[in-house]
């Protein structure tokens, strides 16, 4: 599959050379005629055969673009008809306990599924490397049959209000084109259903999204508004409460406390910052996807990263001395 898109990724490229330089060829060519040689008719026919052969070209790449995009879209619907059985659970904390017993244990506690067994699930797995994270990985669900999965994905909206939440297990292609349209249209207006991906425009319509020209249609018809920064930007500064001045001589007592260490304000890791911060399913699955973004951009030890929080007090201390 990832061959597949980098030979259409290399093909869209080659198709934009080609044009831009058969551009600056006609140019060059408008360039270079004098009246002269317009007038004597041989440059008018070359210029039309240029044309022409230009017009070929092009089709000829745009046909071999739309081959290798619905080879694309094959062999992208094959492999998400091999996931029809799967889900994603995410938010189940990594123990040593056996994964398929807390697994159907907590579907069938949240979900009053008392009839589902170990045996209910072909595998169950975590996605990811095993490195040691605050953030769990999610976990695969294959199903033993289509009707559990179905059922299961009915009633994931019994997991509102708790650090768990079931999603589609989508191919790389259709998690990248859910990403984008949830980015472009909101994380309201866009879902999955199996397997294939929804958006419902502002006029109230819904649309399929099977491919990446079917999201790109769309994004030109209903381009999102930027809204202009405010001209003046008004920021109340409150200024940290300063202790009166008082007298240079210092007793024993004030020496200790003015002398006494630093207090280091409280401080978090990245990691603990990556939990979801709300329950609502739309939510955390759009910070899910931040915290994904960031994992792509920031090296891989960001989750150990400390935060400090120090107060004014706790870095110049209760009192202020000064002069008489």
């Amino acid at each position: 599959m990832d061959a597949i898109q980098e030979l259409l990724a290399s093909q869209k490229s080659l198709e934009a050379a080609v044009s831009q330089r058969m551009d600056k060829f006609e140019m060059d060519f408008r360039a270079a005629s004098t009246p002269e040689t317009t007038q004597s008719g041989n440059t008018s026919q070359l210029y039309n055969e240029f044309k022409h052969f230009q017009e070929q070209i092009l089709q000829v790449l745009s046909g071999i673009r739309a081959q290798i995009s619905a080879i694309l879209r094959s062999l992208d619907s094959l492999e998400m008809h091999q996931r029809r059985k799967y889900l994603l659970l995410s938010g189940v904390a990594e123990n040593n306990e056996t994964l398929s017993n807390t697994v159907v244990s907590l579907l069938s506690n949240q979900l009053s599924l008392p009839d589902l067994t170990a045996s209910s699930l072909h595998s169950c797995y975590r996605l990811g490397s095993s490195m040691v994270t605050e953030r769990p990985r999610p976990i695969v669900l294959r199903f033993s049959n289509y009707d559990l999965r179905s059922s299961v994905w009915g009633l994931k909206t019994k997991l509102k209000g708790t650090p768990y939440v079931i999603t589609e297990f989508l191919t790389k292609y259709r998690q990248s084109l859910f990403t984008q349209a949830r980015k472009h249209f909101g994380i309201r207006t866009v879902w999955s259903m199996e397997g294939n991906i929804f958006i419902k425009t502002e006029n109230g319509e819904r649309h399929k999204v099977l491919s990446q020209e079917d999201l790109d249609s769309l994004i030109a018809r209903f381009p999102r508004e930027v809204k202009e920064p405010p001209s003046v930007i008004s920021i109340n500064v409150v200024p940290p409460q300063v202790a009166k001045p008082v007298s240079t001589r210092i007793n024993k007592n004030t020496a200790r406390r003015n002398n006494r260490p630093v207090k280091y304000g409280r401080s978090k890791t990245m990691g603990e910052l990556a939990y979801p911060p709300h329950q609502d399913e739309d939510d955390v699955e759009a910070f899910q996807a931040i915290v994904s973004a960031v994992d792509e951009i920031f090296p891989t030890s960001w989750r150990s990263w400390r935060i400090h929080n120090y107060t004014f007090n706790e870095v110049f201390g209760d009192e202020v001395l000064a002069a008489n």
